[in-house]
């Protein structure tokens, strides 16, 4: 019976957790405001100090785009940071498609998303161009 009840109780606890609603990023309140250059510095200096700070938190991050990808369902644009190679990758969400295309590169640009954490580039999801 016991058995019964924490199954149960497990199982409701995990339907709400998968189930949460997902706040706008646009109506949101942004509380952190950060050049591209010093997010993607703050990690390659200390991944761990960066991501408590950071990762999983919703932030806006303004610089200039370093490349576009429209291709396929998913887009996203590339801002560009002191390192040659890496940079920060931006998903844009399915409502700012229409934005992206007005986009070029070299542009400055702010974006709002939440913070993922850093592969090789610093990754950002559900972005909204601003």
């Amino acid at each position: 019976m016991l058995f019964a009840l924490i199954a149960v109780g497990s199982a409701f606890y995990v339907y709400k957790w998968v189930n949460k609603p997902v706040a706008k990023v646009s109506e949101a309140v942004c509380k952190v405001k950060i050049s591209a250059a010093e997010l993607f510095d703050a990690y390659t200096n200390n991944v761990s100090k960066a991501d408590s700070c950071y990762t999983n938190q919703l932030i806006e991050v303004f610089g200039k785009v370093k490349s576009i990808s429209t291709d396929g369902p998913n887009k996203s644009l590339m801002l560009e940071t002191n390192d040659v190679l890496f940079g920060i990758d931006c998903g844009i969400d399915s409502t700012n498609h229409e934005k992206l295309k007005s986009l070029t590169e070299g542009q400055d640009v702010t974006i709002r998303g939440e913070c993922s954490g850093m592969l090789s580039d610093v990754v950002m999801i559900r972005c909204i161009i601003l």
